[in-house]
């Protein structure tokens, strides 16, 4: 699945060389017109070279992107679902698949989730909301710090930052 940053080359490389192409007709146009061939000649070279630069280049982004089929994305969400619940790989495959930004601020922060071809924005989430439904819990899903305590949790004599860190 490609995110807009993914598609942006390639949708600037094919204004480009729709661009080279409109650019050759009026230069074809302008040499029928009979208005001085050889300048006009050697533009539509340069818009030609300038062209073929432009596919090569479309070529090599086409190339990078991956189609993923239905039956690949069930399979990665099925081997995501069947790991353990405290698996620090499937917490961060969650994340990196589902949550497109965090937005942390002083008392609140929001969350947008990545959810078709849309995003999803869950706004202004009251950190005192969170801490309060996090007080009774323990495990390693529960591990983080509070916002009123000053220093990060440990999490087997290391900070737990330092086991997450991609």
């Amino acid at each position: 699945m490609s995110s807009d940053r993914d598609i942006l080359p390639i949708r600037n490389l094919k204004k480009a060389i729709k661009d080279a192409d409109t650019a050759i007709e009026n230069l074809w146009q302008s040499l029928e017109r009979g208005e001085t061939s050889d300048l006009i000649s050697e533009r539509i070279r340069e818009k030609q070279a300038e062209k073929e630069k432009y596919l090569a280049e479309l070529e090599k982004e086409e190339r990078k992107i991956t189609i993923l089929t239905e039956p690949q994305v069930l399979a990665f969400l099925d081997y995501i679902r069947k790991l353990p619940n405290n698996d620090v790989n499937k917490l961060r495959a969650i994340i990196n698949n589902f949550v497109n930004a965090i937005y942390l601020y002083d008392d609140r922060f929001t969350v947008i989730f990545n959810s078709g071809s849309r995003m999803l924005e869950v706004k202004d989430i009251p950190l005192d909301d969170i801490e309060t439904a996090l007080a009774g819990c323990s495990g390693v899903l529960h591990t983080g710090s509070l916002g009123s305590q000053l220093a990060p949790p440990k999490y087997e004599g290391r900070p737990l930052w330092a086991s997450l860190i991609f």
